[in-house]
């Protein structure tokens, strides 16, 4: 079975030989590598743990909200030593958790877009090289979408309610051909992550409190607490 799933057909290798001929027509520069060696750090591992770190804390101010993940996932997980992929499609309140912490403080405020070529969209034309801003904050945060915006409100991503939302009411990923590539990377990560760390810890909340709504701040050009979140662990 593996030696028949690592053969190539004749236009595979095609598309490959194709791939590798361009790209080697062509090397990057030292800038080039550079910023997307930056590009990686940031999106593959800044984004993720920063929205770990805002999870556990709202985890640790909210027990009710952290039992009930807790039980979805000792309910899915049980005595299992690994977790795949099929497991953590089966999440639904911790699903739910995770993108209501991404709608509060998505990691990127706004996302920006270049127009390649004149454009015309319901009657409205927009010239090439116009450049396009979606404010993602303001839109997780309106409240002529999400009724008090500033609550931690979880039920709001099952299925039912945000099902009837607008599709691009919720963007931590951007949207649409040119979304981020590590999306379903970054909710596979976050989800076995929390549920690991959940099945065998409870989440404290630390000597210090901090006022909610917490006060944030860009740092680097990703979203970031102004003060430093801490919790306590106890084993279970």
């Amino acid at each position: 079975m593996e030696e028949e799933n690592t053969k190539f057909t004749k236009e595979d290798a095609d598309i490959i030989s194709e791939t590798v001929e361009k790209v080697s027509k062509r090397t990057l520069t030292r800038m080039e590598i550079i910023a997307q060696l930056l590009i990686f750090l940031a999106a593959g591992y800044e984004t993720t743990a920063t929205t770990l770190h805002f999870v556990t804390y709202i985890l640790s101010q909210r027990p009710d909200v952290q039992d009930k993940v807790r039980d979805e996932v000792n309910e899915i997980f049980g005595d299992k030593k690994e977790i795949g992929y099929d497991d953590v499609s089966k999440f639904v309140y911790m699903n739910a958790v995770i993108d209501e912490t991404l709608r509060i403080f998505p990691p990127a405020t706004r996302l920006n877009r270049l127009c390649q070529k004149e454009t015309v969209i319901n009657g409205v034309k927009f010239e090439k090289g116009s450049v396009f801003s979606v404010p993602i904050y303001a839109i997780h945060h309106s409240p002529e979408i999400y009724e008090n915006p500033e609550e931690f409100i979880p039920e709001r991503f099952l299925p039912d309610e945000s099902d009837s939302r607008h599709p691009m009411a919720f963007l931590p990923f951007g949207a649409g051909p040119r979304n981020c590539l590590g999306m379903r990377f970054a909710e596979y990560e976050l989800r076995v992550t929390l549920a690991w760390i959940i099945k065998k810890y409870k989440f404290i909340p630390a000597d210090e409190k901090l006022a909610w709504p917490l006060e944030l701040e860009p740092t680097g050009g990703l979203l970031k607490s102004k003060y430093e979140l801490k919790c306590k662990l106890e084993k279970l």
